[in-house]
């Protein structure tokens, strides 16, 4: 979603300087399913091994499962917020993949919760990182 990449893109451009796509706003010729879900299909072709992240749409969070089933994708890791809205069968396919994901299993959640986890995993990477060079001098 837009919220995620608006509240993500300040932290990066800190850091590691990544770029950030949104699924939602990826054009894209299906006329089924949600513009998340279509977008991270076409993202995925040309990410296969990205970060993850879903914190709304329970269309994406499903298309993303079904992607790992298929091997068409092996994100470094999946970050997936949708509240309870989500069928507690994908959740538990995310968590039983061999993906690293963080999830969540209770009623809130949302863009938010999924840029915040993955702000402070982002801070605790560029923490290290700056350790390591302090340690290489």
């Amino acid at each position: 979603m837009p919220e995620i990449q608006v509240s993500i893109v300040p932290r990066l451009q800190q850091t590691f300087l990544n770029p950030v796509y949104c699924c939602a706003t990826t054009s894209s010729e299906s006329k089924s399913g949600t513009k998340a879900a279509n977008g991270l299909k076409v993202l995925a072709k040309k990410y296969p091994n990205g970060i993850y992240l879903i914190g709304q749409d329970g269309d994406a969070m499903t298309t993303m499962v079904e992607l790992i089933e298929q091997n068409a994708i092996a994100p470094g890791l999946a970050i997936a917020t949708p509240p309870t809205l989500i069928e507690s069968k994908i959740k538990q396919q995310l968590k039983d993949s061999n993906i690293p994901n963080v999830h969540i299993n209770g009623v809130k959640g949302g863009a938010n919760i999924a840029s915040a986890i993955f702000n402070s995993l982002l801070q605790l990477v560029w923490q290290v990182e700056r350790q390591k060079d302090r340690l290489s001098l």
